[in-house]
């Protein structure tokens, strides 16, 4: 692809092995034209007013610091930026601080290279993509020799038996007229219990069910 045609891209973070490999998936999979790459934290804004990039991938164990004040600035100052933050410790209280902010995604550092190609192609087209953080496994029982955590049981009984079916058919990759077709129901109400779905797992898109479900075994 033609570099001036490419979206632009600035990565920041103090592990140069994890932005290479980001850059690569960036310019292999997605086309992306790598304009910067920052390995402080005095020179990140600087170089966003002098680069201008469309998309920033941003580590946030570049900051010694509390990180929110700055990238609240970061955030307000380069509001066309779509920026894309990458964590080792990921929280609950991280999530909750960072959907306060205009970020367009946020992931731990062991999110998987699938889930991370899935992601962009959402975020690319406008949405909004923040994993939830990996939940502690405090208890487990064994059903047909596999292991299913309470977390994962709980999240089962919470969905009825259709909304389980659904889900099974839109893992597998079928559109909305396809299940409708199936299981012989219209597509709203289809749509309404993929919006029951999200809403009870706590999740913001099909790309994020689609990745949760198969992560926590909700799948069959």
């Amino acid at each position: 692809m033609n570099a001036k045609n490419s979206t632009t891209a600035m990565l920041a973070g103090q592990q140069a092995l994890f932005l290479q490999g980001i850059a690569c998936v960036l310019e292999s999979k997605f086309g992306f034209s790598i304009v910067a790459e920052v390995n402080c934290e005095d020179s990140l804004e600087s170089m966003l007013e002098e680069k201008k990039p469309q998309w920033l991938f941003l580590d946030l164990n570049l900051f010694t610091e509390n990180f929110y004040p700055i990238l609240k600035k970061i955030t307000r100052k380069n509001h066309s930026c779509k920026v894309v933050l990458f964590t080792d410790h990921y929280s609950v209280i991280l999530r909750q601080k960072i959907e306060k902010l205009p970020i367009q995604g946020l992931f731990g550092k062991n999110a998987s290279l699938q889930d991370f190609n899935l992601a962009m192609k959402c975020m690319a087209k406008g949405d909004r993509i923040l994993t939830k953080p990996p939940q502690k496994q405090d208890g487990c029982h064994k059903t047909n020799g596999n292991e299913v955590t309470k977390d994962k049981k709980s999240h089962l009984v919470a969905l009825s038996k259709r909304e389980k079916e659904i889900l099974n058919l839109i893992c597998q990759g079928h559109s909305t007229i396809a299940i409708s077709k199936q299981l012989f129901i219209s597509k709203y109400t289809v749509e309404t219990h993929r919006k029951n779905i999200l809403r009870k797992l706590d999740l913001r898109s099909s790309t994020e069910l689609v990745s949760y479900a198969y992560r926590e075994g909700l799948v069959y």
